[in-house]
């Protein structure tokens, strides 16, 4: 690509804090301006601690540098609800440049590029924005996963010595009026579970984790349920394989490796979990397709025109 390109790449994850003291003003921003309870905020406090700190800004920015190398443009990272933020990181750009949004939650794109177009109404000057298709299907990203899951399970599949543990398939939950009032999240996860399952040629099950603390009714079943499930199924152990997760944060290290960990040994479960993609080049495979994608439908555009 040319040094002129006036494209640039914006990977726009979740968010994360880089100290405790961040902590309300983070929740105050997921949960769309409300206070936090005092105990939910203890809560967070005890889970960024007991894993050290959340990576995530950190995986980002490697899976950044990494498609960065491939494409050959540069390659941005802005997080949703926290620092940095959309609007600061694309500041600096002329009017006349192009930003290609690539969400890394592949379920949730329509929601994250609303996100990115509220942002850039605060700039004087807003580049053009072309966001990236729902990307979860991305052939090499479920080759990423089937082999994974395959490796994991080989030396069990068959085995008279042992029973296979059962494998669990997860993503964050959402709450399901988001789902009743035409969110696709659940429909671009569970098809994504289906084209992994296929490519692996191997049986697993869903299950919803992370449920907020707000209450009210959340997308299930749960990995709660799915764990009370195997262990009454008579089974030995369980696998997670966290889909819904490109890179590791608290969603994983404390919600999978510490509670669901947890759970599953208190019910007599052997407990084993994948690792999220990172920087794998499978995953960074799958980014260049869907920017490269968007980049030469806008070519001919652009030669029609």
């Amino acid at each position: 690509m040319s040094e002129r390109s006036p494209w640039t790449v914006l990977l726009v994850a979740h968010g994360t804090i880089a100290g405790e003291d961040e902590i309300p003003d983070f929740l105050r921003e997921i949960r769309h301006g409300r206070e936090a309870p005092p105990a939910l905020i203890e809560e967070m406090r005890h889970r960024y601690r007991a894993i050290g700190g959340s990576p995530l800004l950190e995986q980002t920015t490697l899976q950044a540098r990494a498609l960065e190398e491939r494409l050959g443009l540069p390659v941005r990272v802005a997080m949703r609800f926290s620092a940095p933020r959309i609007d600061s990181v694309l500041a600096d750009l002329p009017p006349e440049s192009e930003v290609c949004l690539v969400p890394m939650a592949p379920f949730s794109v329509p929601v994250y590029e609303a996100a990115v177009r509220r942002a850039l109404e605060g700039l004087p000057h807003p580049p053009t924005l072309c966001s990236v298709e729902p990307w979860a299907k991305s052939p090499p990203l479920v080759a990423y996963w089937a082999r994974v899951i395959a490796a994991a399970l080989g030396p069990l599949r068959g085995s008279k010595a042992e029973a296979a543990p059962r494998l669990i398939l997860t993503a964050h939950s959402l709450p399901s009026a988001v789902i009743a009032g035409g969110d696709r999240y659940q429909v671009e996860f569970e098809s994504q579970v289906g084209a992994v399952l296929s490519a692996a040629g191997v049986h697993g099950v869903i299950a919803y984790q992370s449920q907020g603390k707000g209450g009210g009714s959340w997308l299930g079943p749960s990995l709660e349920e799915r764990l009370d499930e195997a262990a009454r199924a008579g089974e030995r152990g369980v696998l997670l394989a966290p889909l819904g997760f490109l890179c590791e944060h608290v969603e994983t290290l404390f919600d999978l490796d510490v509670e669901a960990k947890a759970h599953a040994e208190r019910l007599g479960l052997s407990f084993s979990r994948l690792r999220t993609p990172g920087a794998a080049p499978n995953l960074i495979d799958a980014l260049e397709l869907a920017v490269s994608s968007v980049l030469s439908a806008r070519a001919k555009e652009a030669a029609s025109g």
